[in-house]
Parts: structure tokens; C-alpha cells; sequence
């Protein structure tokens, strides 16, 4: 006879303990909060945003106004796919803000977690079609498309580093502003503006291919371009210093080129930029489209300061005046436009058998005119004030720490110089 067993129960499943002391919300990147989208009523499409937080080991819901859309990235307008996928990205960006200790993530994983961030931001497809619309719509030489180029670089590194998205460029201009100002970058006012500029393009090219809201970053207060300026005052060269020009070896370059016409139109320009203290693309301005004024008998050169980014538009031309045989000789060179801009590797070049007498650490390059020019019109009797003026420069005190060349010498002539010596300055 068969033994009885005990009918088996069906054991009721023991609650599952969550041990929330080993990983409490208060511990985690979830405990900051995060945003979500949630579909309501099921089925229907309508979407709404949420936000989640814990306090106190307490989960708490609260709906997002569609105030708050624009800031997030979002618009009524978009589908509840479109809605989860920027609020995905969102919350990506915004985790990886929160500062994470080296045991709860390993470098590679975190390495990982940057390059996903970036992509977010800058996704590659976007990024490629953008440089090359960024260049295709630029009417300018190579030289300036390869520079936007380079201040979309800077763009992105900066937008990275404070995990910015477009929408949010509007709102913490200040913030970029002081990004720039940071002591490893010291950008000069208008290189600051070029890379607004570029960041303004990307924000309408991303936005308008997600379908967001972008609001352009606006012009910058004429108080915030000081500051810029000033922070950027006691910044060390990014290129070495140009090495000065002087009349000997401008005498020295023209008997090297004379014969070769395109070498000559070369030595003109940088004749030209010498004799008035031109920067490079004053010269060029000067030379495609000269301007001459007449002031008590005597002729000035106008000249528009493109650089100049923190003056009014109105005090932005300076006035030169043909005050010595070699500036009236440039002068014709202007108007009968005998001059092209040569590379700084040519004028480098030309001057190199000259270096020797200089620190072999400096170099000749577009700029070596301009910084001739002050001790040029120096032996010209002419005050440094009015050289500072027509070298376009804020302060006297620029002209003289920056463009007299400390090596020269130069003084008046006195009794004993004239006894002593045969040839005085």
C-alpha cells in the first residue's frame, strides 16, 4: 500500500528586500534628479515632461511647464520620439556634469562616457555636413575658410567643456565669456566675436535639423569687450615677435629683387606697410582702394582699422600725412597699384641674411614694417604721440612698450657729439 505524502502547498514567494543601505538614492546620479518623458493618456501621442528626485530616501514626480521646454532643448511641436530623444540626450549631458569618484567609474568607462557626450553635442554626420556648408558658404580666400574652421574647433571644445547645448548658448554668454578670458586662452576681442559667429551658424544648423528653438547669441556689450581687452593685456605672443624693419635692409631687399617685377610689387607693399605703419590688411585695404584727403595743403592717407573691435565705427579710420620723400614715393606706388602682398616665408627670406644682427630667435614676417615704422618716424623729428596716433594705437604707452625697437639708439645732438664725433644721429 502506497504511503501518503503531504500534499505540497504552493509556497507563497518571499517579498524581494531591496538592501537600500548598500546603494541608497541619496548615493547615486539618479538621486540628482532626472527628466523624463511619459505619454498621456496611453496610446494617444501627448506627451508630457516629468522630473524625478529623491529626498530624504522619498521619490518625488513633478511635471515640467512647457515654459521650461526651450531650455531642454524641446518644442511643443515635436513627436513623442522626438520628445524622448532630446531628453535622453539632455539627461546624458547633465549626469555627466556630476562629479563621479574614481572607485564607482574606471578610466576606460569614463573615457567611453566623454566620447558618447561629445557625439551627443556634436554628432559626426551633423558635424560633417555643417563644415562643409561652413566653407562652401564663405566667399573668402582659403586662408580665412581654413580659420573658420579653426574657430568651430574652439567652438566645440568650449560648448564641451561646459556641456552646453544650443539652446543654452543665449543664457550663459557670460559664462563663455569667461571661458575665453580663462588665463590658458586670453582670446582678443574679435577672435572672440569669429568664434560667436561660428557657434551662432552651428546653433541655427543643429537646431533647425532637430526641430528646436535657437535663440543667437547677440552682440557683446561694448563693458564685456573691455573686460575682454583687459584680460587679455598682459598676454605672452602666440607667434614670435616680428622682427623690425629698417631703411638699410629695405635699401638691401631692393637691390635683390630688382629685375624680377613680381619680387618688386613684393618689396613695394612692404615699402608701403613700412613707410606708414600699416598692418596687413590695412595694406591691402590701402592698396585695392585707396582714400586720400586733403588737410591745410598737405595729403593724409585714410585708413580703415578692420581690428579695431572695442572703438565706435566712427573712430575706427586714422589719418596719416605724407610728411617725408619716402611716404610720398609709397603713395604713388598706392595709386598706381604697384603693390601685392608677399608670404611671410618670402619676407622672411629676403631679410634672412640680415638676422644675424638680431636675436636668432625672432623672425621677419608681414608684420616687421609696422613695427619699423615708430623709429622710422622718429628720425623724422615726428613726437611719439602723434606716431601713436597714426599707428592706430589705444595709448602712447602701446606704441612704446610694443614698437620702438629698445636697440636703436637714438638722441639729440649736442656740443660734445659735435666735436667728438663726425657722423652724429
Amino acid at each position: 500500500m502506497a504511503t501518503k505524502t503531504k500534499s505540497s502547498k504552493k509556497l507563497k514567494s518571499a517579498p524581494v528586500v531591496v538592501n537600500t543601505s548598500a546603494n541608497p538614492p541619496t548615493k547615486t546620479l539618479r538621486s540628482k534628479g532626472f527628466f523624463y518623458v511619459s505619454e498621456k493618456p496611453k496610446g494617444s501621442g501627448k506627451w508630457r515632461v516629468m522630473f524625478e528626485s529623491w529626498k530624504d530616501g522619498k521619490k518625488t514626480q513633478t511635471q515640467v511647464s512647457k515654459a521650461m521646454f526651450g531650455e531642454l532643448g524641446l518644442t511643443p511641436a515635436m513627436t513623442l520620439v522626438e520628445a524622448r530623444t532630446e531628453i535622453k540626450k539632455y539627461n546624458k549631458i547633465r549626469k555627466s556634469s556630476l562629479k563621479v569618484s574614481a572607485s564607482q567609474v574606471r578610466a576606460l568607462r569614463r573615457l567611453e562616457e566623454l566620447k558618447a557626450i561629445d557625439k551627443t553635442l556634436f554628432p559626426d554626420d551633423l558635424v560633417d555636413e555643417f563644415v562643409m556648408r561652413l566653407q562652401a558658404g564663405s566667399d573668402g580666400k582659403p586662408r580665412f575658410k581654413n580659420r573658420l574652421i579653426t574657430n568651430f574647433k574652439i567652438a566645440m571644445e568650449m560648448a564641451k567643456e561646459l556641456k552646453l547645448q544650443p539652446h543654452d548658448y543665449n543664457t550663459n554668454v557670460d559664462l563663455m565669456v569667461a571661458y575665453m578670458k580663462d588665463e590658458k586662452r586670453k582670446y582678443s576681442v574679435s577672435y572672440c566675436k569669429d568664434i560667436f559667429y561660428v557657434l551662432n551658424k552651428w546653433g541655427v544648423f543643429y537646431s533647425r535639423k532637430h526641430k528646436t528653438f535657437f535663440e543667437p547669441v547677440g552682440k557683446l556689450r561694448i563693458k564685456t569687450q573691455n573686460a575682454i581687452s583687459i584680460a587679455r593685456k598682459d598676454k605672452d605672443g602666440v607667434r614670435k615677435e616680428s622682427q623690425p624693419m629698417i631703411e638699410e635692409l629695405l635699401k638691401k631687399i631692393k637691390l635683390r629683387v630688382d629685375g624680377d617685377l613680381e619680387a618688386v610689387k613684393k618689396y613695394n607693399w612692404l615699402y608701403i606697410s613700412f613707410v606708414f605703419g600699416l598692418r596687413p590688411s590695412e595694406c591691402d585695404e590701402a592698396i585695392k582702394s585707396p582714400k586720400i584727403e586733403i588737410h591745410g595743403g598737405v595729403p593724409a592717407l585714410v585708413v580703415y582699422q578692420s581690428k579695431l573691435t572695442v572703438v565706435d565705427e566712427d573712430e575706427k579710420e586714422k589719418r596719416i600725412p605724407i610728411i617725408c620723400d619716402e611716404q610720398a614715393k609709397a603713395l604713388k606706388m598706392i595709386e598706381k597699384k604697384q603693390a601685392t602682398r608677399p608670404s611671410p616665408k618670402w619676407v622672411d627670406k629676403v631679410c634672412k641674411d640680415d638676422r644675424k644682427t638680431y636675436d636668432a630667435n625672432f623672425k621677419y614676417d608681414l608684420y616687421c614694417g609696422r613695427k619699423g615704422f615708430t623709429d622710422f618716424l622718429l628720425g623724422k623729428e615726428q613726437s611719439l604721440e602723434q606716431i601713436s596716433i597714426w599707428a592706430g594705437h589705444k595709448s602712447i604707452e602701446t606704441t612704446w612698450h610694443h614698437y620702438k625697437d629698445k636697440r636703436s639708439i637714438r638722441f639729440n645732438e649736442t656740443a660734445y657729439t659735435k666735436k667728438n664725433y663726425k657722423k652724429a644721429p
